[in-house]
């Protein structure tokens, strides 16, 4: 949270020794996630190539420790990275391998809506958007990524013209 506060040099000291910590105990849980916390602030701090170089390395940590997580941390820190750089086709690559993954996650088929619709692909856009409205977005899981969902889907919404679908999303 400080981060998100604009306490970078906080941010980066309880970072430090949260990764301190994790060392010192030798837990791979907690090392993944220092490693996290490093990508994390490259990304804030604009240092794509740091970012991905540091996501890749909290990803080796995490998947040796089974933590799902991780996947889907690596998977938003590749895609922030490629928002960035407006490299429109790997950000549906990244979207669609993650719902894919995780059809389930329902956050991961409304940012495919999202980057097909941001690439200017609104035909595919739109079919993905419709199976996500198809019950009037009732079926969306309000769990920790149900806002990020919903902006992303009233974007969506916007760029196609969805008035009826957009007004469903107005909670």
């Amino acid at each position: 949270q400080r981060e998100e506060r604009g306490e970078i040099a906080e941010f980066r000291r309880e970072a430090a020794v949260f990764q301190d910590a994790a060392e010192r105990l030798r837990q791979p849980e907690a090392l993944w996630y220092a490693a996290l916390l490093r990508a994390v602030d490259a990304l804030h701090s604009g240092e794509l190539k740091e970012a991905e170089r540091r996501s890749a390395s909290f990803f080796a940590i995490g998947r040796l420790v089974g933590d799902a997580n991780v996947f889907h941390s690596r998977m938003a820190q590749r895609f922030l990275i490629a928002r960035e750089q407006a490299e429109w086709d790997l950000l549906i690559r990244i979207a669609s391998e993650a719902a894919d993954a995780y059809p389930g996650v329902v956050g991961w088929r409304a940012t495919k809506a999202w980057a097909l619709s941001e690439a200017g692909r609104l035909d595919e856009a739109r079919r993905e958007f419709m199976a996500l409205a198809s019950d009037g977005f009732e079926n969306i899981p309000r769990r920790m990524d149900w806002s990020v969902t919903m902006a992303l889907l009233s974007e969506v919404a916007v760029e196609l013209g969805a008035r009826s679908e957009g007004q469903a999303l107005y909670v």
